[in-house]
């Protein structure tokens, strides 16, 4: 009426949230297949919290650091990793996750709950939560405000924002808005109110409320350790940094936290086309005072953000079939938080640790060293080596490059011969980081042999290959050889250097909806022509190994994660096939896997690789298949069998490295191949060593 521009996004809230209420209930009468099908009480929340304190002693902790104005519990789990030598625990950097501040928030509520599921459930699973683990101690309080959760159970009260504190002398309104409560800055009319029928209510004191005197006393007392805190909310989709109480001057630390705002919103933002805005709060958003990114920033100094959920339809109140996708999301935002706080310097192989090296030749490693939140000492970049497994390792200095740049260099060593490694930088105050995490208990590897390609495909053409069974059942996204077009869901180019542009692709089409060409109403199959993968005359103990690039996206849609890539290999021209991977990771990025055929079956010149993929529930599912092939590994059969080093000639140098071999082991030293390395194989190799060729 007032000429004013607007647009009705729901015709009828209550109508709304009676159905929105409606479907919470009946998938949680039974029609929900996990946890995370739809909304949680308190009661299922702290039920999940027993059962994973129950399932993971020493990795998940659970405590109580206060009651709530109506005398509930509100619990704390934290979550690390087992003490290590050098590695306590209790010395390891917090990152402090609340969710439920204001009751109405439920899926900001259940995505803290997934972080602590997850967490705890792939310690030991997942190598990168592992290391993270191994690192960094999660403290995570799910239910700040466990009065007013409570109450949006209650009917006609799913949109309660604040706590359940009774009315005040002379009011008939109730509760105060927590995250206005803070101490830091409390009070001020920018961005909170006096009156207690305001829905941003302060109270009457900072830290009034005893939800907020728990939460501050429980940062308070964690604050030489602590290094970030999210507090999770929904749902305008940003990352709010502080200030929250005024709009300048900025924070000191503003170019750092959103240095990291970009950092989780980079890694959010491939799962389904999230991005999130992040920077100052008062600036991106409104003036609130009294917040909880403000305290801990401003009374410690530590690095802090109001996690704002995405939009969605609903607004505080988004169907149940966002929590999953918005949850796994999330995960990877807070992972990449908790990468820059778990090392103050970053070691990393661009390219990837080398398994195999060309024999007789030195090999170099590309490495990068970031700093983080520390710097690394000047010359303190190393190689650790040694060949076999056991004995002592040799120190080498990493050449720099210059910037973030580092070579490391492997030795030469005999066909055959296992090269164990690991790197290591210090950092200026004295710290040690290594790659792989837990050097040297855990190590890189790399074997010394040749290379006989068997047979390749480029996947530049379908020939040969074929795309359907007479059983597939997919009506849509069915196996092609092309282009593909970059989707949220899907690859932007093949694998193959240019001028190579093709690979096979569940429909490589894209359209405004990235969801009408990907696999739809079933299974969908690609088989490659016969090839031949039999072990190649003239090596000696040689392996064949099948490789190819692949591409698997199932996270998205109606009923995401359900619908995993099965890739089978046959070895009898396709009459039978063996599974030899299940693919239920969605990296959004092409992965090199490769495989020993006598792992799974003897290696035959009538091989089939098959690749199946499928949506059976309706989520978003896409795939692709490129560079194929198969080769073997191994080392040439001698000439002379006393010429262990293959250098063409037996002479004292042989009897050396066998006996390096020996010493240390190593399988090929197993000379008469009875599985043991004893003095019989040593007498084998003398007998070897003096037979003249």
């Amino acid at each position: 009426r007032m000429g004013i521009g607007h647009e009705v996004v729901i015709e009828d809230v209550q109508k709304y949230v009676d159905d929105h209420m409606a479907e919470v209930l009946r998938l949680r009468g039974g029609d929900a297949q996990s946890f995370y099908d739809t909304y949680r009480d308190r009661a299922e929340i702290e039920t999940l919290m027993n059962q994973l304190v129950a399932a993971y002693p020493g990795i998940a902790i659970q405590s109580q650091i206060g009651t709530s104005v109506e005398g509930k519990p509100i619990k704390l789990m934290r979550l690390s990793g087992p003490d290590q030598p050098g590695n306590p625990r209790s010395g390891r950097p917090i990152i402090l996750i609340n969710g439920c501040q204001h009751a109405r928030e439920w899926i900001a509520l259940m995505t803290t709950v997934f972080f602590m599921d997850r967490l705890a459930e792939e310690y030991g699973m997942n190598a990168r939560i592992t290391a993270l683990m191994d690192r960094v101690e999660f403290y995570i309080v799910p239910i700040v405000n466990p009065d007013g959760y409570d109450y949006t159970w209650t009917p006609n009260n799913r949109l309660w924002r604040k706590n359940r504190r009774p009315p005040p002398t002379g009011s008939t309104c109730w509760g105060i808005d927590l995250n206005r409560n803070w101490s830091f800055q409390w009070g001020l009319n920018s961005g909170s109110s006096g009156d207690p029928c305001s829905d941003t209510y302060r109270g009457t004191a900072g830290l009034s409320e005893p939800e907020i005197a728990a939460m501050a006393a429980l940062i308070d007392s964690i604050a030489p350790r602590l290094r970030g805190h999210l507090d999770m909310h929904s749902s305008a989709q940003k990352f709010l940094s502080p200030w929250g109480y005024t709009t300048s001057p900025p924070p000191p630390d503003l170019p750092l936290m959103d240095t990291l705002g970009a950092r989780m919103r980079d890694a959010i933002t491939p799962f389904r086309n999230k991005v999130y805005e992040y920077g100052q709060g008062s600036v991106i958003l409104y003036l609130n005072s009294g917040n909880a990114r403000d305290y801990t920033y401003g009374m410690h100094q530590r690095l802090s953000w109001t996690w704002e959920s995405p939009t969605a339809t609903g607004g505080f109140a988004p169907a149940a079939s966002e929590i999953r996708p918005t949850c796994n999301e999330g995960l990877d935002g807070l992972l990449a938080l908790a990468d820059y706080h778990a090392y103050p310097v970053r070691l990393a192989l661009p390219g990837n640790a080398p398994a195999v090296v060309a024999p007789n030749t030195a090999t170099d490693v590309a490495v990068t060293i970031s700093n983080l939140w520390g710097t690394a000492s000047p010359g303190s970049s190393r190689l650790y080596w040694r060949f076999g497994p056991s004995g002592p390792f040799t120190q080498a200095t990493m050449a720099h490059l210059g910037g973030a740049d580092y070579r490391a260099t492997l030795p030469a060593a005999p066909c055959g011969t296992e090269i164990q490694y690991y790197l290591e930088a210090t950092t200026t105050a004295g710290g040690t980081v290594r790659l792989p995490e837990g050097a040297p208990g855990r190590i890189f590897s790399a074997t010394a042999m040749n290379s006989q390609s068997l047979w390749s495909d480029s996947c530049e053409s379908a020939t040969g290959w074929s795309l359907s069974l007479g059983t597939d059942t997919a009506t849509a996204g069915r196996w092609e050889n092309s282009a593909p077009s970059a989707t949220p869901a899907q690859p932007g180019s093949d694998v193959t250097p240019a001028p190579g542009t093709r690979c096979f692709v569940t429909d490589g089409r894209t359209s405004t909806n990235f969801g009408n060409y990907d696999v739809d109403g079933g299974t969908t199959t690609l088989t490659s022509p016969a090839f031949n993968a039999a072990p190649p005359s003239g090596f000696a103990d040689s392996d064949v190994y099948v490789a190819y690039h692949r591409w698997a996206s199932n996270n998205r849609g109606s009923l995401p994660d359900t619908n995993p890539l099965v890739v089978q290999l046959s070895n009898n021209g396709g009459s039978t096939y063996t599974t030899i991977e299940t693919v239920t990771e969605n990296t959004l990025s092409w992965v090199r896997r490769q495989v020993r055929v006598s792992d799974f079956m003897t290696p035959t010149s009538t091989m089939r690789l098959r690749v199946i993929a499928r949506d059976d529930t309706g989520a978003i599912v896409e795939a692709a298949v490129d560079e194929v092939s198969a080769f073997a590994m191994g080392c040439p059969t001698p000439a002379c069998p006393g010429d262990w080093n293959g250098d063409g000639v037996v002479d004292f140098n042989d009897l050396l490295d066998f006996l390096n071999d020996f010493n240390a082991g190593a399988p090929r030293a197993d000379v008469n191949g009875d599985g043991v390395v004893d003095f019989n194989d040593f007498l084998e190799f003398l007998n070897m060593y003096n037979t003249p060729c």
